[in-house]
């Protein structure tokens, strides 16, 4: 059962629940959140979202600042489909699809799509659809990077949270912001290793998957038990294809 005090159900509010109910206080479920997960930087980019909306410039940058000293960046997709999920544990698709059409025409699994698959793939939608803020404002303050050098600093620690997020989304932007933010630093090397082992296994996990769409659908049938990471890590193990590029193999960005 759901209540007050249950942080995934808080992300939901937060998140901007006023279109489903005009009763939800979206600013009092963020206050509850923060008090909920107080060590998450990603609940600051809600704030920042917030501030950003109403041009609060000073809020948004202590919003940044309180991320930064966050202990790690966590978004609830997986919580939200979760909870979504098991809501839709006595819901059963009214159509039959082939695989190839839920997975794509060169799936090679081409078992029958069962009602949990059907269950878990539109949880995992929802979630996507609704699980993740507007992450451009970040950007809006921290990129390019700033010339003062106290939100030189600010923006270096938060990008260092978000670049250790749960997700590729976030280790993508992450990595891609800090080898920005970090080019006049001694760090510049370790961030374009962190920048070009990230684009590395997105690469080879596309390359998986365009040959063989379906390839992943084993670790669908552990979700939400395990981690975007950890599926996308799985996979290329079980293909044998390496997590860290080889020597000398540079990620070049498309400018």
């Amino acid at each position: 059962m759901l209540g007050q005090n249950d942080a995934t159900l808080a992300w939901f509010e937060a998140m901007d629940c006023g279109w489903m109910s005009a009763a939800c206080d979206k600013d009092a479920a963020l206050i509850r959140l923060g008090n909920l997960e107080p060590d998450n930087a990603a609940v600051e980019f809600l704030h920042l979202n917030k501030a950003h909306a109403i041009g609060n410039t000073e809020a948004s940058w202590q919003a940044i600042e309180r991320g930064g000293q966050k202990k790690y960046f966590r978004l609830p997709i997986d919580a939200i489909g979760a909870m979504y999920y098991q809501s839709l544990r006595n819901w059963h698709s009214p159509v039959t699809l082939d695989p190839k059409d839920v997975f794509g025409k060169n799936t090679k699994d081409l078992r029958p799509v069962s009602q949990d698959e059907y269950r878990k793939i539109t949880a995992f939608g929802f979630s996507i659809a609704i699980a993740i803020p507007a992450l451009q404002d970040y950007s809006v303050y921290c990129r390019p990077a700033p010339t003062n050098v106290s939100h030189l600093k600010i923006c270096q620690q938060f990008t260092g949270k978000l670049a250790a997020g749960d997700s590729m989304l976030l280790q993508g932007m992450g990595t891609r912001m800090g080898t920005e933010l970090f080019l006049q630093s001694p760090e510049k090397e370790q961030w374009q290793a962190r920048r070009n082992q990230h684009q590395w296994q997105q690469m080879k996990y596309s390359e998986v998957l365009q040959s063989d769409p379906g390839a992943d659908r084993v670790y669908l049938e552990k979700w939400p038990g395990i981690s975007e990471n950890e599926r996308i890590e799985a996979l290329l193990n079980a293909k044998g294809i390496s997590l860290s590029p080889p020597a000398g193999w540079a990620f070049e960005e498309k400018r």
